[in-house]
C-alpha cells in the first residue's frame, strides 16, 4: 500500500514541518517528549484497534506495566521531594490529578474504539488546542513572542488538515 497525501495534507505537514524547524532553529533541540507522543500515540491507537481486548483490563494491565518505571522515575528524582515537602497541597492534588488523568485516557481509549478513525483523529486536534487554551488564558502560562512563529505554523497546519478532513467527509461517495 502506498501513501500519498493530499494537496492539502502535504501543505499542512510542510507547515508543520517548517514550525518544528523553526523550534529546532531557536532552541538547537527538539524534547524528546513531544516526539515521543507524536510517534507513539497513533502506534498505540492502532495496536488498541488491532486487539480486540476489554479496554478497561487492557488499560489496567498496561499502567501496571509502568508501574515500576513510574516509581523509578519518582525515587530517583529530588526535585519531587523537594516539591512535596514545600506544598503539602501537593499530597491531595497529585492523587487527584493521577485519577483525573485516568478517568480522560479511559474516555479517550473508550472514543477510539467507537468512532471511525478519521473522525477519532480530527477530534484528537481538539485535546492540545484546549489544553493550550487553558494554559494560555486560565492558567495564565507565558508564551514567549519568540515561540508565536512556531505555533502559528502548527496551528495554520492543524486548521488547514481539519479543512481537509471536513471536506473529505462532507464528499459523497462515489458507486
Amino acid at each position: 500500500m502506498r501513501l500519498v497525501l493530499r494537496p492539502l495534507q502535504l501543505a499542512g505537514t510542510a507547515l508543520a514541518a517548517t514550525g518544528v524547524a523553526h523550534e529546532i532553529y531557536q532552541f538547537g533541540s527538539l524534547s524528546w517528549v513531544p516526539v515521543a507522543i507524536a510517534a507513539g500515540y497513533p502506534l498505540y491507537f492502532l495496536i488498541r484497534r488491532k486487539v480486540k481486548v476489554n479496554s478497561l483490563a487492557c488499560f489496567m494491565f498496561e499502567n501496571l506495566l509502568l508501574l515500576p518505571f513510574a516509581i523509578f522515575a519518582i525515587a530517583t528524582d529530588e526535585n519531587f521531594f523537594q516539591a512535596l515537602s514545600a506544598n503539602n497541597d501537593l499530597y491531595y492534588l497529585l492523587p487527584g490529578l493521577g485519577v483525573l488523568c485516568t478517568l480522560a485516557m479511559l474516555i479517550y481509549v473508550a472514543a477510539s474504539k467507537a468512532l471511525p478513525v478519521s473522525l477519532f483523529g480530527l477530534l484528537s486536534y481538539l485535546e492540545p488546542a484546549i489544553i493550550f487554551m487553558v494554559a494560555i488564558f486560565i492558567l495564565k502560562e507565558p508564551l514567549p513572542s519568540s515561540q508565536w512563529v512556531t505555533y502559528g505554523f502548527i496551528w495554520l497546519a492543524t486548521a488547514i488538515i481539519c479543512i481537509d478532513s471536513i471536506r473529505i467527509v462532507r464528499k459523497p461517495a462515489v458507486a
